[in-house]
C-alpha cells in the first residue's frame, strides 16, 4: 500500500542531509518520489570554503551566539554522506549549484557522479543563494527537468 508519493522533491542546502538520512534508512526512496532536485548540498564539512568554516568557528566562540552553538557545531561536523549512500539513489536527480557557491564545485560534482541518474547544472552569476539570485534560470531548469 502506498501512503504517500510525490512527483518532485526539492532539497536545498543542509536539508539534503535530513532528506537523505531519512529516506535511505527508513524507506524506499524510489517508491515515494519520482524526481529529486538537490540545490547547494554538501557531502561533508570539507565541501565548503575554509572561509565559511573559519566564520562558523568564530561564531561558536562568541558568548552571545550560544543559542546557535548546536547548529554551528553540526555545520562544522556534519554531514558525512558517503558515496555508497549516494549510489543507493536510483531516482532521476538534478544537482544544482551556484557558480560562486560556498559549497566547493568538486563536492557538487561528486554528488552528481555518484548518483546513476543525476544531471549537473552550475548556474552562472550566483552563489549558494541560487533560488533568490537566479529564480528565472532555476525555474526554467526545474520545468525542463520535470518534462523529461
Amino acid at each position: 500500500m502506498r501512503l504517500y508519493s510525490s512527483e518532485l522533491v526539492i532539497v536545498y542546502s543542509n536539508s539534503f542531509l535530513f532528506f537523505l538520512y531519512y529516506n535511505l534508512r527508513f524507506s524506499n526512496l524510489k517508491e515515494l518520489v519520482n524526481k529529486i532536485i538537490i540545490i547547494g548540498a554538501v557531502l561533508n564539512p570539507n565541501g565548503v570554503s575554509k572561509e565559511l568554516i573559519e566564520n562558523l568557528k568564530s561564531l561558536a566562540n562568541k558568548p552571545s551566539e550560544n543559542a546557535n552553538l548546536r547548529l554551528i557545531e553540526l555545520m562544522l561536523n556534519e554531514p558525512n554522506i558517503t558515496k555508497s549512500e549516494l549510489n543507493k539513489i536510483q531516482n532521476p536527480v538534478l544537482v544544482i549549484a551556484g557558480e560562486k557557491d560556498e559549497v566547493k564545485e568538486i563536492h557538487t560534482k561528486e554528488i552528481q557522479q555518484n548518483i546513476s541518474k543525476a544531471e549537473l547544472l552550475i548556474i552562472p552569476n550566483s552563489t549558494h543563494y541560487v533560488p533568490f539570485e537566479q529564480p528565472k534560470i532555476l525555474n526554467e531548469a526545474i520545468l525542463k527537468f520535470l518534462k523529461k
